[in-house]
């Protein structure tokens, strides 16, 4: 039978898969600005006060060839959050084109272009059912970080410098320009100046891999006014002649 592992390659690019509040490492000294610190908190409080929302990215992000040839690759993706135990997203992209599905009992992996599906028992929250899915079975749900609980623990987790770099204009919005530096990655984020605080733009640096290639992310239509949406559309049909894979272990997956 085919296993998930064959679906997953694209996964290991997450948004900040090394402060996802599941890993746990030894924070070295902090030097962060106080201005930086306290427009990133006010972002991430943001997000966790508010139960029911959604949004758009545009998704870029690049790889890197043997011996050192960087590709670039593009995707969209569509999320929605209803708290605690709600989460879809769809992502559709030059790599991969699949939709992920929570509804507080089952969590479902398709594979729209390879007419593949993978499903397993989820723990009752966002949260839980999200670690379960890195720590049981290998993979990073893509922006996985705009959907915990409290998004500050996973952006602020392993943060050894932070900077603040100034009000600036993109596209149009007032935004602060934030810049923060850890031990595998060096990434940006700009967030709305004002009483909503929304991010709009999250460039990653991963600067230990060859050629030190990005994931840029560019958010739009977020939506915190949304009705509570029909519970159908976060729970998975099969569609005609899909085929039910195995999700592998991790433990066992490397065998």
């Amino acid at each position: 039978m085919i296993a998930l592992k064959k679906l997953s390659p694209f996964l290991i690019t997450g948004l900040i898969a090394s402060g996802i509040p599941l890993i746990t490492q030894a924070q070295t000294q902090q030097q962060i600005d106080p201005r930086a610190q306290e427009i990133l908190s006010q972002a991430s409080h943001y997000l966790k006060v508010s139960q029911n929302y959604n949004f758009q990215a545009q998704i870029t992000f690049d790889d890197v060839m043997p011996p050192d040839l960087k590709l670039q690759y593009h995707a969209t993706a569509n999320l929605w959050v209803e708290r605690p135990n709600h989460l879809r997203i769809d992502y559709t992209g030059d790599r991969r084109n699949v939709s992920f599905y929570y509804n507080g009992k089952n969590f479902t992996l398709f594979d729209k272009g390879q007419n593949l599906y993978g499903s397993f028992a989820a723990p009752p929250t966002i949260d839980d059912t999200l670690n379960k899915t890195l720590k049981d079975y290998g993979f990073l749900v893509p922006l996985a970080d705009f959907a915990y609980s409290d998004p500050t623990a996973a952006f602020s987790r392993n943060i050894q410098k932070g900077f603040y770099l100034g009000l600036v204009s993109l596209k149009g919005i007032p935004t602060h320009h934030l810049a923060f530096t850890e031990q595998n990655i060096d990434w940006q984020i700009w967030i709305e100046d004002g009483k909503k605080p929304l991010v709009h733009k999250l460039v990653i640096t991963y600067k230990n891999l060859t050629a030190a290639p990005q994931y840029i992310v560019e958010f739009s239509n977020w939506n915190f006014n949304q009705k509570q949406l029909n519970p159908q559309i976060f729970s998975f049909k099969p569609p005609e002649n899909a085929v039910k894979i195995e999700f592998i272990p991790a433990k066992s997956s490397n065998r």
